[in-house]
């Protein structure tokens, strides 16, 4: 009984160190990153990833303080980088004409980066249904998140 213990506190803690140090799932609450991303991917963030970005990479990040937009009502938001000055970097939303991003409220300083955006886990946002009729979306699962050049 006190192995099965051991094992059961070994596997938590594990878990609980992978989840908050190394990776974590992320829901996309906006359509700003669209079509790249959509309202209800699951998208997996590298947070052994925080630096050495390239443009085109899409980051998961801190909500800025200055941002208090009800449409990005998220703590968290993934948008692509297309701009590095030092650690701090000029992101935008692929859905340009419907995000608020760092033309509205400047730059991400690099402390409220979580990490890169590596691929959707899952969706279960399908624009063709009501919310109420959600399903598991196959064409976006495991998908990864190709950067812009």
């Amino acid at each position: 009984m006190a192995k099965y213990l051991i094992w059961l506190v070994f596997t938590l803690l594990l878990a609980f160190f992978v989840k908050n140090y190394c990776f974590s799932v992320f829901l996309i609450p906006s359509n700003s990153m669209s079509p790249a991303l959509e309202i209800g991917d699951r998208v997996l963030c590298n947070k052994l990833k925080k630096s050495n970005f390239t443009v085109g990479d899409v980051i998961i990040f801190w909500k800025p303080p200055q941002e208090n937009s009800a449409k990005e009502s998220s703590y968290v938001m993934a948008k692509r980088i297309t701009k590095i000055e030092n650690k701090d970097y000029f992101v935008q939303g692929d859905n340009t004409n419907n995000s608020r991003d760092s033309r509205t409220w400047g730059l991400v300083n690099d402390s409220l980066v979580i990490g890169k955006a590596e691929f959707i886990v899952w969706s279960d946002w399908d624009d063709s249904k009501k919310p109420i009729d959600r399903t598991f979306v196959w064409n976006r699962f495991l998908k990864p998140i190709i950067p812009l050049k």
